[in-house]
């Protein structure tokens, strides 16, 4: 708790401070409220001259008589209700005060953690699940919110209860010792329920990042579910951590519910031992317990809620230590792309030398291994090998998308280093075989490769990538809303604008990475001529195990196991009657 108070001051200095102050003044509009009540009660013919009460009712009637009133009826209740108005309107400003800090608070948190997330590196995002990361940046958050909520909640009542407090040891300090001493023992009675709630809590974040997690996983794959005929086992499955965490959240209202109602029922009994023995022991004055009855009644909700108001910050509490971790682990295995940029730029070549990279440390079968070869810049390079040869590796290798376990990726002789990823990416046009599109327009889709693109250059693009015709035939056209991650499209279609978004960057280095797998024989050729057409033009990367397609390459790698078997171009690969790449085109039905 005081952590985030910290943070709080830290982020927010001014508002916290304005925070601190109006809760201040209320807590003081509010003790001169009750304090006036004693001159209400006395202009309304109440005795309140002895003890406690009378001392008071005189101090006020002095400062009343300074300031040219009389401490008659009518004065005293325009006091009275100018007091309660200036609290109503301060209660407003403060409330506002408030809400500000929180949703600036939480803003600032998903912003640091949504960039610790976006520039953590590869290896170690592709480890994680992203509804963990959409959880903690949603739910999380939040229930961070919360915490806040509660926590300047619990900071105005404890000024109130100071106030109030500070009211009646002017009455009677032993009969408020009294209360004080009753209620930290009552505290302590009950404050193991309390740490029970951040276990709760900590319970809880976990439960529901499984069922966010669950969520977005079994939405996703509801096509394989409705394929597969598993909708009962799939709700099943969801209805068992939707119950867990619906277990958890009764838990927590049980325990805070229990700490509640024994709180309440502690103080009661306080309130009434306190107020016999006041009457009994201590011979208080009637007006005195009166006044003192009130602002116990006015103090004990107060006490409650501060306990109620602890118990919640605990609860929410682990929130923040969720998002903290995860923004940990991902400042971490940072990816450095800031500081001291330098830029790079390819004229005659891309050289992996000696190049090795293993998934895990302790991997025996490094997924590349000892792997040098040359892309020359203008030309078309392909790829190409059985699946799980480690094409796919090399590529984000190259892209530096992971850092190798050893050797170097080389652009004209200059290593590539973490200054340099920004301007070598900057450079980059790549589509995947598992293509994202956003869900937007087919505009949008595009332009978010290069937002300064005209309506020339979209045309360009998607009659290179063989799209203008079917974007012509959408109901809207370049407006048509594709739908979450393209579900409105054909899987040909969604990577045909991938081809086109990547185009529109106008990349000096295009990655293919089986970027025509789902793509028809016609499509197919068209792509294969627009890449034709940018021959010489700019340099081109084909990763593929779709051999027909490569025959026009001007250089072929041949990778088997995360190592280079063969180099060349088709015709001297396949004219010597041996190879992996024959094998691997006969292996394919071709003669």
């Amino acid at each position: 708790m005081v952590r985030l108070v910290a943070r709080l001051a830290k982020q927010e200095p001014r508002r916290l401070l304005l925070a601190l102050i109006l809760m201040a003044v209320l807590a003081a509009a509010d003790g001169i409220g009750a304090a006036v009540l004693i001159l209400l009660l006395q202009a309304l013919g109440i005795d309140m001259q002895a003890g406690g009460a009378g001392r008071l009712s005189r101090a006020l009637t002095s400062v009343l008589h300074g300031i040219g009133l009389a401490s008659t009826l009518v004065p005293t209740l325009s006091i009275y209700v100018a007091t309660l108005c200036s609290f109503a309107l301060l209660s407003r400003w403060q409330s506002v005060v408030n809400f500000r800090i929180q949703a600036n608070f939480v803003a600032g948190l998903r912003e640091r953690l949504y960039r610790a997330i976006t520039y953590t590196s590869w290896a170690f995002y592709s480890r994680k699940r992203s509804a963990d990361f959409a959880h903690a940046l949603s739910v999380e958050a939040n229930r961070v919110g919360q915490a806040i909520q509660y926590l300047l909640q619990l900071i105005g009542t404890s000024l109130l209860a100071l106030a109030y407090l500070a009211l009646a040891m002017l009455l009677s300090w032993q009969a408020t010792i009294a209360v004080i001493g009753s209620g930290l023992v009552l505290i302590g009675a009950l404050w193991p329920l309390v740490r029970v709630s951040r276990r709760f809590g900590r319970a809880f974040s976990d439960a529901s990042t499984e069922l966010h997690a669950a969520a977005a996983e079994h939405l996703s794959g509801m096509k394989l579910v409705r394929g597969y005929h598993s909708q009962e086992r799939d709700i099943e499955r969801f209805a068992w951590l939707a119950n867990r965490l619906s277990e958890l959240v009764v838990g927590t209202i049980r325990k805070q519910s229990t700490v509640k109602a024994s709180f309440d029922i502690g103080t009661a009994l306080i309130l009434a031992a306190i107020l016999l023995a006041g009457h009994a022991v201590l011979n208080l004055p009637a007006g005195t317990l009166l006044i003192l009855l009130f602002l116990c009644a006015r103090l004990v909700p107060r006490l409650s809620s501060l306990q109620q108001q602890y118990q919640l910050v605990a609860s929410t509490l682990p929130a923040l230590e969720a998002v903290d971790r995860i923004q940990a682990e991902c400042e971490a295995a940072a990816e450095f792309l800031a500081g001291r940029a330098t830029t790079i730029e390819l004229h005659g070549e891309i050289r992996l030398e000696h190049l090795s990279y293993s998934y895990q440390a302790s991997d025996d079968s490094p997924a590349v291994a000892d792997l040098s070869l040359v892309i020359p810049a203008a030309q078309t390079t392909a790829l190409v090998g059985p699946s799980g040869a480690g094409k796919s590796t090399i590529g984000d290798l190259i892209m530096g998308l992971l850092t190798p376990t050893s050797g170097s990726v080389r652009v004209d002789g200059i290593p590539l280093g973490q200054d340099r990823l920004a301007s070598w990416r900057g450079q980059l046009g790549y589509v995947e075989q598992e293509t994202f599109l956003f869900h937007d327009t087919v505009r949008a889709n595009l332009l978010w490769a290069n937002p300064a693109a005209s309506s020339e250059q979209l045309g360009e693009a998607l009659r290179l990538a063989a799209a203008d015709e079917f974007v012509r035939r959408l109901p809207q056209g370049l407006e048509t809303i594709v739908g979450d991650r393209g579900v409105r499209l054909s899987g040909g279609q969604r990577q045909r604008l991938a081809l086109a978004r990547a185009l529109l960057r106008q990349p000096s280095v295009l990655i293919l990475d089986e970027a025509t797998s789902d793509l028809d024989y016609e499509s197919e050729q068209r792509i294969w001529e627009a890449i034709d057409a940018l021959h010489r033009r700019i340099t081109i990367l084909v990763i593929t195990h779709r051999l027909a397609l490569v025959q026009h390459a001007d250089l072929i790698h041949v990778i088997d196991d995360g190592r280079l078997v063969e180099s060349g171009d088709w015709h001297s690969l396949t004219a010597v009657g041996s190879g992996r790449l024959l094998t691997l085109w006969q292996a394919a039905g071709r003669p």
